[in-house]
């Protein structure tokens, strides 16, 4: 009896007009996969979550499936002028960490990719720009903004061998959970852990102080204000009150 093959590897993919999703998409049929593909407005966390809820269930029936989440090295740095891409990549980032813990077990993996400066569209005409500049920023966000904008079309990351290394990610037995892509991109993740971890020593015994002394158990706080009893300070005067009443049968009454 003939060896049963594996099936065609096929691949959905939101956001295939340009940029990284069309690399991907092209890549991925030029390997002789089943590609479905979608043009979209810039996703939020909350479309992201959608999408997701809808293609779980196929993966889970099946015991097998990958997801792999476009997120940005904006994921793991905040960058002045970048607050409101940033939470949407930091966003990512949990959902992504968060769904794989969840879903590893069902034979099912999740992949978030942090790609660097790549030379797509994103740092052009995709880019969205404030329109009316706050003064004292200039010297932040301002010169962040001017930064990005200088190197549109200069930026070091091909689009194409992006996409070949997801491709390589998902095909592996072990794939990442998080895939870095990019060698600007790769030291500045470097950078940020060494200063977290700088931080994380230099503060670690303020940080452990913040902890119940071992060996010594918590006083547990008075939950409401009783005849012979003392209030609790974390309760609301209102709510105190109400315990007064409830104790206290001519003010209940009143």
């Amino acid at each position: 009896m003939p060896a049963k093959s594996e099936p065609t590897p096929a691949w959905l993919i939101t956001g295939c007009s340009t940029g990284l999703g069309r690399a991907l998409a092209g890549r991925a049929l030029a390997r002789g996969h089943r590609v479905a593909v979608t043009a979209r407005d810039p996703m939020r966390i909350q479309d992201l979550a959608a999408v997701t809820k809808r293609v779980l269930p196929g993966m889970r029936s099946r015991g097998r499936g990958h997801i792999v989440n476009i997120s940005s090295v904006g994921g793991l740095i905040g960058n002045p002028g970048g607050g409101y891409y940033n939470a949407t990549k930091f966003a990512v980032e949990g959902l992504s960490e968060a769904l794989a813990k969840e879903v590893e077990p069902l034979g099912i993996r999740v992949t978030v990719v942090e790609p660097g400066p790549f030379r797509t569209d994103w740092a052009g005409r995709s880019l969205k720009q404030v329109r009316n500049p706050i003064d004292p920023y200039a010297a932040t966000a301002g010169a962040r903004r001017a930064e990005i904008t200088g190197r549109s079309g200069k930026q070091p990351g091909d689009p194409v061998r992006t996409a070949d290394a997801i491709i390589e990610a998902v095909e592996s037995p072990a794939p990442p959970l998080n895939l870095v892509l990019g060698g600007n991109g790769l030291q500045r993740v470097r950078e940020k852990r060494a200063r977290l971890t700088s931080t994380i020593d230099q503060w670690e015994s303020v940080t452990l102080g913040a902890d119940y002394p071992r060996g010594r158990s918590p006083k547990i706080p008075t939950c409401c204000r009783c005849p012979g009893g003392s209030s609790n300070p974390l309760l609301p005067s209102n709510l105190l009150r109400n315990a007064d009443k409830q104790h206290d049968p001519d003010r209940s009454a009143g």
